[in-house]
């Protein structure tokens, strides 16, 4: 008889509200500072969403509840699947919302993985990503 490997690892009870759904659609999310003169928008792009939030990857970095404008570009193709695409191509109007950074991180490629919580969203853009989640999670 073999024995069999135990797991020591604490079971851990998943915290999130929403489902995520994995995209890799385009984001540009635009820090949030008054006194800005420069751009300080940034293209990026989107890993997962889902109706509380995103992870996405991006050149720059952002800190940890710092607070920027997102433009989520979710775009369908022929086969259903969510595909990259620039927001003046896209089949819908961008989602438009201010979210805060809750964690980020430098990956080795030197790009860094940013989850944001949605923060303020109009209450049409929310129906709109809820909706959008909604046809993916069926699919």
């Amino acid at each position: 008889m073999t024995p069999t490997a135990t797991s020591t690892r604490p079971q851990v009870k998943e915290r999130r509200r929403f489902v995520r759904v994995p995209t890799n659609c385009q984001v540009i999310a635009d820090r949030i500072h008054y006194s800005a003169k420069t751009d300080t928008k940034t293209l990026a792009e989107a890993r997962n969403i889902s109706a509380s939030g995103l992870l996405f990857v991006a050149e720059h970095e952002f800190h940890v509840d710092e607070q920027f404008k997102v433009a989520i570009c979710l775009s369908q193709n022929k086969s259903g699947k969510v595909q990259m695409t620039d927001c003046s191509d896209s089949d819908r109007a961008p989602l438009t919302a201010v979210c805060r950074v809750v964690r980020s991180r430098k990956l080795p490629d030197g790009m860094f993985e940013i989850g944001a919580e949605f923060e303020r969203v109009y209450q049409e853009d929310l129906l709109g990503l809820k909706d959008f989640l909604a046809q993916e999670l069926k699919r």
